[in-house]
C-alpha cells in the first residue's frame, strides 16, 4: 500500500510539473559581443508537457536567431543553437515559443473582471477560447471607461456598481487599461483563440534572459560651443542654441547619450550614432525651474555630459538667474499671471518632444490663451482644455513619479490658492446682489462664468490630490508652486 501510494504521488507530481517547454539548465547569459564578430550560445529545450510542441522558434526578430523545429514531442530535448548577429545592446527577455494541436470545441465560459480605481483591475490577462465571454464590473464609486490601446478608442463606458458584457466571437488579442479621467491600470490583454487547429499559449512558452553587451571599437570626438554663459529671468526658458559634435576619429560614434539638469535636447532625446568624419549640430533650451526668492539672484553650474566608445565629455553651462521675489508670486497664494505663467511653463516642459496631440495642443496655444486677467478669478477654461489640462495633470505626475523639497509648503500654498479663489467669488456675489434690477442678467451671467472658473481650478487641485493620495505619488515636479531645482538627470 505504502509503494503504491509512493508510485502515486511521483505520478501526481510530475502532473504538476509540467509546464510546456522549459531551458534545461541556466537560462540567463551576460554576453559581450566584439563589434562587427559574430557570437552564439547554446542552450537545451525540454517538452515538460504531455503533447508535441510544432513551429518552435524564437519570438520577434532581431536580437538573436535560432533554427526552427518542426516537432518536439513529450519529454524529448533538443539542443540549440542562438546565434547573436546585430551590434545592438540588448537586456531582457527573449521567448521561445511552440504551437501545439487543439480541438477544444467551444467552452463558452464567462469570465467575471472586477474593476475600481483603489484596488485595479481583478484579472488583467485572460486566454480564452472562441465564443467565450468577458463581464467587466464596476464595484467603484464613480463612472469608468474601457480604451484599447491600440487603436486609442473607449469600447465601453460603465456607470458605477453597473456591468458591460463582450462575446468574443473570434480570434483576438485585445490590449486595454481601465480609465477614471487618467488611465488606473496597466496595460491588460484578453488573447481569444481559434478553438481547434495548432494553437499557441504562453504559458508554454520558454524564456531565456540574455545581456548583450556591445564592446565597440573606440573612436574619438570634439564639441564647440558658441555660448556658455547666460542670464536668465526665473522663468524663462531659453531656446535655439546650439553646440557642435564632431567624430575626429577612425570607428563609429556608437550610442551617444547626452544629459543634463535644467538642459534638453528636443532632436536628440534617443541615443545616436555618428560616422567617423562626421559632424552634428545639437540644440539645446535651458528651462530654470525654482520657485522660491532665495533661489533667483545666483549663478548655477549645469553640466552637459556627452558619453559613448569614447573619453567621456564634459562641458559647463553657467547659468545666472535675475533678481525675483518670487514669495509674493507663489507663496501669496495670489493667482495672477505670474502664478499662472510659471504653473504653465511647468506643464509644458519638453512638451514638443512628446507624442502626445493632447499636450501640444494646450501648450502650443501658450498661457495667454487660457488667461484673461479681467475675469475674476485670471484663469479662463472651456470645457474642451479643462478635460486636457486635468487629464495632462494626471497623466504627467503618474509617469514622472519625482519629488519636490517641500511637500508641507505645495500644501500651504494649494490652501491659499483656493482661499483667495473662493474670497474672491465672495466678494463677486455681494458685489452683483447690490446690483440694479435693470443688470441682473448680466450680473448672472458673470456670476455663472466666474463659479464655472472657479469650480474647473478647484476640481483641477482636488483631483491631483486624489491621485496623490491614492498613488502616493507626488505630483508637484510639473505644477511648480512650491521650491525645489530639477531638470534632467
Amino acid at each position: 500500500m505504502k509503494i503504491l501510494i509512493l508510485f502515486l504521488t511521483i505520478f501526481l507530481a510530475s502532473m504538476v510539473s509540467a509546464n510546456g517547454l522549459v531551458i534545461i539548465g541556466d537560462n540567463s547569459f551576460d554576453i559581450i559581443k566584439e563589434e562587427g564578430i559574430d557570437t552564439e550560445f547554446q542552450v537545451t529545450i525540454q517538452n515538460q508537457d504531455s503533447f508535441s510542441f510544432y513551429n518552435i522558434e524564437l519570438e520577434g526578430e532581431g536580437v538573436a536567431e535560432m533554427q526552427e523545429i518542426n516537432r518536439l514531442d513529450s519529454g524529448d530535448s533538443v539542443n540549440v543553437t542562438i546565434n547573436l548577429e546585430e551590434d545592438e545592446e540588448f537586456n531582457g527577455d527573449i521567448i521561445i515559443k511552440g504551437e501545439y494541436e487543439a480541438s477544444l470545441g467551444a467552452s463558452n465560459i464567462t469570465e467575471i473582471i472586477e474593476v475600481d480605481y483603489d484596488n485595479g483591475i481583478s484579472k488583467c490577462n485572460l486566454e480564452l477560447i472562441e465564443g467565450d465571454t468577458v463581464i467587466w464590473q464596476n464595484i467603484g464609486l464613480d463612472e469608468i471607461r474601457l480604451k484599447d490601446s491600440d487603436s486609442g478608442e473607449y469600447f465601453a463606458t460603465i456607470q458605477d456598481e453597473e456591468n458591460y458584457s463582450k462575446i468574443f466571437s473570434e480570434p483576438i488579442t485585445l490590449e486595454y487599461v481601465a480609465v477614471w479621467i487618467i488611465p488606473f491600470t496597466e496595460i491588460c490583454t484578453i488573447e481569444v483563440s481559434d478553438d481547434e487547429g495548432l494553437r499557441h499559449s504562453s504559458e508554454y512558452d520558454a524564456e531565456i534572459n540574455l545581456n548583450l553587451t556591445i564592446d565597440y571599437q573606440e573612436t574619438e570626438i570634439e564639441t564647440t560651443f558658441l555660448t556658455t554663459s547666460y542670464s536668465l529671468d526665473y522663468n524663462q526658458i531659453k531656446t535655439g542654441e546650439y553646440f557642435s559634435i564632431k567624430n575626429i576619429g577612425s570607428e563609429i560614434a556608437r550610442d551617444i547619450k547626452i544629459s543634463s539638469d535644467w538642459i534638453s535636447f528636443p532632436d536628440n532625446e534617443d541615443e545616436f550614432d555618428l560616422g567617423a568624419g562626421e559632424s552634428i549640430n545639437i540644440e539645446y533650451k535651458i528651462t530654470p525651474t525654482l520657485s522660491t526668492t532665495n533661489e533667483t539672484d545666483k549663478t548655477y553650474i549645469k553640466t552637459i555630459k556627452i558619453e559613448g566608445n569614447f573619453q567621456t565629455i564634459e562641458n559647463n553651462i553657467s547659468v545666472y538667474i535675475e533678481y525675483a521675489n518670487l514669495d509674493n508670486i507663489v507663496g501669496s497664494g495670489d493667482v495672477d499671471y505670474e502664478w499662472w505663467k510659471n504653473a504653465f511653463n511647468l506643464l509644458c516642459l519638453d512638451y514638443e518632444d512628446k507624442d502626445d496631440d493632447d499636450l501640444r495642443e494646450i501648450c502650443d496655444r501658450g498661457e495667454d490663451y487660457y488667461y484673461n486677467g479681467s475675469r475674476g478669478s485670471g484663469l479662463e477654461f472651456t470645457e474642451e482644455s479643462s478635460v486636457l489640462f486635468l487629464e495632462k495633470y494626471g497623466e504627467d505626475l503618474i509617469e514622472e513619479n519625482k519629488e519636490r523639497k517641500s511637500n508641507e509648503e505645495f500644501k500651504t500654498n494649494i490652501s491659499n490658492t483656493l482661499e483667495e479663489i473662493n474670497s474672491r467669488l465672495g466678494i463677486v456675489e455681494n458685489e452683483t446682489s447690490s446690483a440694479n434690477e435693470s443688470s441682473i442678467n448680466a450680473s448672472n451671467t458673470s456670476i455663472f462664468l466666474i463659479i464655472l472658473i472657479a469650480s474647473g481650478i478647484i476640481l483641477t487641485v482636488l483631483v491631483i490630490l486624489i491621485i496623490k493620495q491614492r498613488k502616493k505619488i507626488d505630483m508637484e515636479t510639473k505644477l511648480g508652486i512650491s521650491g525645489g531645482e530639477y531638470g534632467r538627470e
